[in-house]
């Protein structure tokens, strides 16, 4: 099954698996998440790895991944620190809403606007995060995370007045 969207000017399709499809409220408006949220940040991808999905009995699961990345925070608007190291636990496969911080597996593909071509979306290495909890944090289709070349500018802009940022210098 494929959703679509239109994220930093390019038509975007969001892959999900229909047999067991991640189901999903739509995230709230960014004040809202800032809100809601314990963390809100800007981060930038330091490490990624990836290892099979195990049971608790060490079966491993072949359609699902485990992606672990850290993150350096760079700026923050609520719960995190400039320079601080975030981690992500994510579990990544049909069914469970998680994505992966370096699209892969890929979970969104680009459709070029001249050629009508499909792709797997380049991603930057700076995450827009919000977040609840205890790290290890999760990215989901469910929050409003997204790679920071897939975020509005007005979304960035909403948050600084809402919330003023703290950032590296």
């Amino acid at each position: 099954m494929k959703g679509f969207a239109v994220l930093g000017g390019f038509a975007v399709v969001l892959l999900t698996t229909s047999a067991l499809a991640c189901s999903f409220s739509p995230p709230p408006p960014p004040t809202q998440a800032l809100a809601e949220a314990s963390a809100v940040f800007i981060g930038r991808v330091v490490s990624v790895r990836h290892e099979p999905y195990r049971d608790d009995t060490g079966k491993i699961y072949p359609r699902f991944t485990i992606e672990y990345a850290t993150m350096r925070v760079i700026k923050t608007w609520k719960g995190a620190t400039v320079g601080e190291i975030v981690r992500f636990r994510t579990e990544i496969g049909p069914g469970p809403c998680g994505v992966s911080s370096v699209n892969s597996p890929t979970w969104v593909i680009e459709k070029n606007p001249h050629t009508g071509k499909e792709s797997s979306a380049k991603f930057s290495r700076e995450w827009l995060v919000y977040t609840n909890g205890n790290q290890p944090y999760e990215l989901s289709m469910s929050s409003r995370s997204l790679p920071l070349n897939h975020v509005s500018h007005s979304e960035l802009l909403q948050l600084d007045k809402t919330t003023k940022p703290r950032s590296a210098r």
